[in-house]
């Protein structure tokens, strides 16, 4: 439509990766959140530029969702940026990802456009769907449902010990990606990022900056459900040399923090390095209306009675004014909060 057209226009001359949250409208609307990546695209670059470097502009129905980031130097782009929006069920509503090779100087240009009617996608299995681009690609879209209420998130900081040197004349550039395991439509899985840091030059002994994570993303509140980190050398091809993963979750990473344990870096057999997770704190988690908070826990080991659990009968138990869980919005959670202090 005109107006779609205008909004990837101005989209990509403002070069604003901004998501869009459309305003709810109905008792049966929920909240999404869309992530998606693509494969086999074709390179635009022109003779002699290398590879393109993709992203895609996002619109549901007239609305602007917003764009990714540019993936570099890649034709299977794995994009970060997840848009959040509201979903009316009864609404038929067309989801349009249009794709562009980022130019530095000069026009993007356009590398596919796909639809996809987001009542399908939810629907399918996996919550995920795939449509073919033309000249040539497939695109993946996952709509994934939100909960009700705010699992909160994951203040991380992690840095690397001794990583091995995968470099011939120099030494590695080191970045890590977080990945959560998905579900193709044909049941296969794969290994989806979620966060992709910073890149650090020529350092074996990297400190990454702290990241905050949605705990919705990484685990759908799920603290044990496996996560796999995986660190990379950057190169400038966009052939990125790998340096290892090791599998964790949010309860190791909380309980490695909180006992200086180290986390062993592994490839095909082969030790790679360890990295240390000097800071995992979670904050903002809300309380659950529909399951209710366990009534003793355990905090750097001592047991104590859990005031959440109080807090849950008052809000949502047998006890709450005007049928439980329609009576207040949840209460944030107190911070969770571990942190290693290195020796001096």
């Amino acid at each position: 439509s005109k107006t779609r057209r205008n909004v990837i226009r101005h989209l990509i001359k403002s070069g604003s990766s901004q998501t869009y949250t459309q305003p709810d409208t109905s008792k049966n609307t929920m909240k999404v959140e869309i992530s998606l990546f693509a494969t086999k695209l074709k390179n635009v670059a022109g003779f002699g530029k290398g590879t393109s470097d993709p992203y895609a502009i996002v619109t549901l129905g007239e609305n602007n969702l917003g764009k990714t980031e540019a993936y570099k130097n890649s034709l299977n782009p794995m994009w970060i940026t997840r848009f959040v929006t509201e979903y009316t069920k009864e609404l038929e509503l067309t989801l349009s990802v249009d794709i562009f090779d980022e130019v530095s100087k000069g026009k993007d240009k356009p590398m596919g456009s796909a639809t996809f009617e987001l009542g399908d996608v939810f629907q399918s299995s996996g919550h995920i769907k795939a449509a073919a681009l033309k000249p040539s690609g497939e695109l993946y879209v996952r709509v994934q449902e939100l909960a009700p209420f705010d699992r909160g998130s994951i203040n991380l900081q992690i840095r690397g010990i001794q990583l091995a040197n995968v470099e011939m004349f120099s030494k590695s550039d080191p970045f890590y990606e977080i990945q959560t395991v998905r579900s193709l439509p044909n049941g296969s899985q794969f290994w989806q990022p979620i966060y992709r840091s910073e890149t650090v030059k020529n350092n074996l002994q990297p400190k990454w900056n702290e990241c905050q994570l949605s705990i919705e993303s990484l685990c759908a509140g799920n603290h044990e459900r496996p996560l796999q980190i995986q660190v990379f050398d950057w190169e400038k091809s966009g052939k990125h040399k790998s340096i290892g993963m090791m599998r964790t979750n949010i309860k190791l990473l909380l309980s490695a923090c909180l006992t200086n344990g180290v986390l062993r870096l592994v490839q095909e057999g082969r030790f790679y390095g360890t990295l240390m997770c000097t800071k995992a704190e979670v904050v903002g988690e809300g309380l659950d209306p529909s399951k209710p908070p366990p009534r003793f826990k355990t905090i750097n080991g001592v047991r104590n009675f859990n005031p959440q659990y109080s807090e849950w009968q008052k809000q949502f138990g047998s006890g709450a004014g005007g049928g439980g869980a329609t009576s207040a919005p949840p209460a944030p959670r107190p911070q969770q909060t571990f942190s290693y202090n290195p020796p001096r």
